[in-house]
């Protein structure tokens, strides 16, 4: 791994927020530019944080149209700095060994996430909730398909745990602002696929079906539930609830630099994800597979917090309902927690490796 305390000097991890500005950083042994923008994303309006929103990209050449573009979409709690370590090293090398020359990652940090106004105000981050969460996706998506931003042609998208739902509300979004005809003249896109790592469902669609999940989370509740009650609602997990949680206890100095890239999230968000959402994304799927898109599952044997037997319901239900699923996939990993540490080695390297070669394939 290279620099698990300092990727570039964008991030800053005393303060928990991203240093908007331009650099380069070495990916797998090439030198790669980074943008760090924040953007109005969305207008001023109460009950958000604040209307500024963190989008990163990362790319050989960033003035150069990509031949492939990933969405980065990190879950609850999480930001895009905390992908910048292995995971992004291994994610590239894996878009170039399937062919691709220009590969372009972008990553969206929702609800003002990497902002100062964000870590200084708790009581409007409790504000936020899921539906505020996929506004932003779709602010966020609009923002680059409408500003001549870069996506190119073909657009994956990778949600990681809470980020499986959001990667499901960019393939909404895509549909409406990116599969058209630009002005400027750019081909009309599509979502050719969605990786879906560790995914949270909704409840009726998976988590409700398994039993096991609400188990699994048993010990975020009772921290998170007083906030929830008392209006705070700022859910700011410690160090070490957040390495029981996404590492299952593995703590060393890798996880530790990881927790430092994070920021607290909205406890409501939290409940709304693993007690009460309800929204139905069968009909997602059915319209994503007639167009061609591609859903890749991974499950981590040692994730204590999604289980595997909660990601196989949400297959088992998308197969049972739409039959047909030859491009839906539902790998496990043995050894891979929940979440990634900046420094990914031995297995839980290898696993990764071969769910993305198996799920990008190769280059037509």
């Amino acid at each position: 791994m290279q620099g698990k305390e300092q990727l570039n000097d964008h991030w800053d991890k005393e303060n928990g927020i991203y240093v908007p500005g331009k650099g380069t950083m070495e990916i797998e042994g090439v030198e790669h530019q980074f943008l760090v923008d924040e953007v109005k994303a969305i207008p001023e309006r109460p009950g958000y944080p604040t209307s500024d929103r963190i989008i990163t990209e990362y790319a050989e050449d960033l003035s150069q149209d990509p031949d492939i573009t990933v969405v980065l979409l990190p879950g609850w709690g999480e930001t895009t700095a905390q992908f910048e370590g292995d995971f992004l090293n291994i994610l590239i090398s894996s878009m170039r060994s399937a062919g691709y020359s220009n590969p372009k990652i972008v990553g969206f940090n929702t609800c003002g996430k990497g902002t100062a106004d964000y870590m200084e105000n708790d009581q409007l981050i409790s504000g936020t909730n899921y539906a505020k969460e996929s506004e932003d996706i779709r602010a966020m998506t609009d923002y680059m398909c409408r500003r001549d931003k870069k996506l190119g042609e073909n657009v994956w998208v990778l949600g990681h745990s809470m980020g499986g739902l959001n990667a499901m509300a960019f393939l909404r979004h895509m549909e409406v602002r990116g599969n058209i005809s630009l002005a400027s003249g750019q081909t009309a896109r599509k979502v050719n696929g969605v990786m879906a790592m560790m995914p949270s469902w909704n409840e009726r669609l998976a988590l409700g079906l398994s039993g096991k999940f609400l188990n699994s989370v048993k010990g975020q509740i009772p921290p998170g539930a007083p906030q929830y009650v008392t209006g705070k609602g700022n859910l700011h997990l410690t160090q070490e609830q957040h390495i029981k949680m996404m590492f299952s206890g593995q703590e060393d100095e890798a996880t530790v630099a990881q927790y430092l890239r994070g920021n607290p999230d909205s406890a409501r968000k939290f409940f709304d994800i693993t007690l009460t959402f309800r929204r139905q994304w069968l009909d997602l799927f059915e319209r994503g597979l007639a167009k061609g898109t591609e859903f890749h599952f991974l499950k981590g044997g040692q994730d204590a917090l999604i289980p595997v037997s909660a990601v196989d319901a949400g297959y088992r239900y998308v197969n049972k309902h739409i039959g047909d699923t030859a491009r839906v996939t539902n790998t496990e990993a043995p050894d891979l927690t929940h979440s990634f540490s900046m420094e990914i080695i031995g297995l839980q390297r290898e696993q990764l490796e071969e769910y993305l070669a198996m799920s990008l394939g190769r280059k037509a």
